[in-house]
This record gives C-alpha cells, structure tokens and sequence, in this order.
C-alpha cells in the first residue's frame, strides 16, 4: 500500500492523463496533420500545437524551481487561446514551499513516511497556507489537501495499527530533507510522544560583537498532540538520514535518538543546524543577517540567528550525527535495480530487533 505526492507529480496529469495535457496536444496534432486540405488558421493552430510540444517535452525533466514555474505559466498564458484541457496555472509558492511525501505500509505492518523538506505546517495549517500560496486558487487548493492526505493517511494508520497491537514500527526517512519549519515537529515526532511537549536541545543567541558574547542556554521543547489526538508510539521508531540532512532533519533525528524506542540509521548527518534568517534582518537582532546580496555580489553570507546544542550540550554544527547504526546506499545496486541497501538494513531492524 502506497500514497504519495511529488510537487512534479503534481504536474504529472500534464504529461501523462489521457484527453489532457500533452496527450490532448499529440492527438490534435495528429488530427490536423492529417487535413487534406488544411486552412491558414489550422495551419496556425497545428504550428502553435507543436510549438507548445516543444515547449512541455523541454521542461519535463527540469527540476521544480521558481524558473520552472515560471516559464510553466508563461506557458499556460501564450497558449490559452488553444485551450488545451489541463493546462492550468501552478503557484509560483511551490517554487520555494513545494515538497515531496510518500507514505508506505511495508511488510510486517511497517508504517515508512518520507518527505523532502519539513515544510508540512504551510499545506496544514491554513494561516500558514495563505501566506506561502494563493489559496483561492482551485488548482492550488488541490495540490495543497493533496499533500495533507499523505501525511493524515501515515498518521491514521500508525494510530490504527498502534491501537491494534499490529504495528511493526515506524520508519521516518529523512534522507535529503534539508528542514524547514519547526513547527513540522508537532506532525512528525509530536504525532508519536507524550503530551505536553519534550525538550530536545538547547540554544544560545549572540548577545555582544565580542568572540564570547553569548545568552545562556536556554531550553528547547517540542510541541506534541494533544492526549486525545493521538496515543504514544511504544513500537520501535526509525529515522534514517545522510549527508544531505539538515537543519529540522538534524533536529527531528535528535528527538527520535532521545526516544526510548527510538534509533538511528543511515549515515551521518551533514551538521547544518543553527537557525538562519530568509531575509536581511538587521543585524541588532541577535547579529543575524546577510553580507552580500543572493546571485548578484562576488561573495554572499549568512550569519545564523541561534546556536543549537543536543541535551548533553554537545553543538553538532559542522560535524553532523553519526547514526547508532551505519549503513551505506549502494548507490550502482539502487540505480540497477531501485534496491534500497539503507532502508533494507532499518527494515531487517525492525523485524529482527537488530
């Protein structure tokens, strides 16, 4: 059993749903091809259908970015006169918000959660959703519920399982996730422990421009379900990362190895966790901020608003968490064969208790 969304799935019916998209394109092209005696504005139309072909066949191995969409749109725009079923516009938030989920039921009643980026609160929460997207966008609206139903459909099912007796384990895959929002944790590790929140690290914020000038260590909690939203995961939890893991993924991996049933697996993680700013707040505030400008000054960088550091005040920026057990990708096998050689050995885990 498997549910997933990929923001390029997202755009998949473009490409792929019968009667839409560039099916719709290929048949009307082979329609007026096949005239005997085309007039000048079919001749037009067959031009333009080929034309936007071109067009969809160039982007369909681009990976999603804020110039894909927008050369989507302007897409959607130039060729509305054609009216091609399907072809409709893409908010331009996915660009920056946009993330992949995939939730599987594996065997042995293995609840296995993957997602790219720990952006789920602005596709959750409906505050959050209007400040990221148009939300009064039909085709956003879809692709916004459709992202939540992966993450309820995990979420109902460890429950189910859980409440059952059944449930062989769970397995977070954060391999690539590159973090994102905090608040996430509330629907990942919160969905699986104790209300009332749990700590799970401490910070410190630069308080003076001398080397030493620090706040003292304050406590981090995460915030977690209400008791009567969800009952506690007893059955052994997972988290798997990589060299690409970061930031929340650091974070979310923390927790998981503080849980009693908790372990980790994979490599080790990239040690990206101090909190940084999206913008060029100014420096009086925590002496965050940027030097530079994004793409246009020789050289530009961040200064992070806060320093994080595990619960035995060990700070892993720049030295990442080393898994308890280490496992690498086959990387040939995987591109032969789609063989997981990481999530094998969490899966042998789980079943086998070693």
């Amino acid at each position: 059993m498997e549910h997933s969304t990929t923001i390029t799935g997202l755009l998949a019916p473009v490409y792929y749903n019968k009667g839409i998209g560039l099916d719709w394109v290929n048949t009307q092209i082979d329609q007026l091809s096949n005239l005997p005696n085309p007039s000048a504005a079919q001749m037009a139309t067959l031009q333009s259908l080929k034309d936007l072909k071109a067009e969809l066949e160039a982007l369909r191995n681009t990976p999603v970015s804020m110039n894909f969409i927008t050369r989507f749109n302007e897409l959607v725009t130039m060729y509305e006169s054609l009216h091609v079923p399907g072809l409709e516009y893409f908010d331009p938030g996915f660009s920056t918000m946009g993330i992949d989920v995939k939730f599987a039921l594996l065997k042995g009643n293995i609840a296995y959660f993957h997602f790219s980026g720990f952006n789920l609160t602005a596709y959750m929460v409906e505050d959050a959703a209007k400040q990221f997207f148009n939300v009064n966008n039909p085709i956003t609206q879809k692709h916004l519920k459709a992202i939540g139903e992966v993450w309820e459909k995990w979420f109902d099912t460890v429950q189910q399982l859980h409440k059952a007796g059944t449930l062989g384990g769970v397995i977070i895959d954060l391999r690539g996730n590159g973090g994102g929002f905090q608040d996430d944790g509330y629907y990942i590790t919160g969905s699986l422990l104790p209300e009332g929140g749990v700590p799970f690290s401490y910070s410190r914020f630069k308080r003076g421009t001398g080397r030493y000038d620090y706040s003292t260590l304050t406590l981090n909690y995460l915030k977690t379900m209400e008791a009567n939203k969800h009952e506690v995961i007893t059955e052994p939890v997972v988290v798997m990362t990589n060299c690409n893991s970061l930031s929340m993924a650091e974070i979310t991996t923390i927790i998981v190895r503080n849980m009693e049933n908790g372990t980790h697996i994979g490599k080790r993680s990239k040690g990206g966790i101090c909190g940084l700013t999206s913008d060029n707040t100014p420096f009086t505030n925590n002496y965050m901020g940027h030097i530079g400008e994004r793409d246009k000054t020789p050289v530009f960088v961040y200064l992070p608003s806060v320093a994080t550091f595990t619960l035995d005040k060990k700070i892993i920026e720049g030295e990442g968490i080393t898994p308890d057990i280490e496992v690498d990708l086959d990387a040939a096998t995987f591109t032969a064969t789609g063989k997981d050689t990481q999530l094998d050995r969490a899966l042998q885990f789980l079943r086998t208790g070693h």
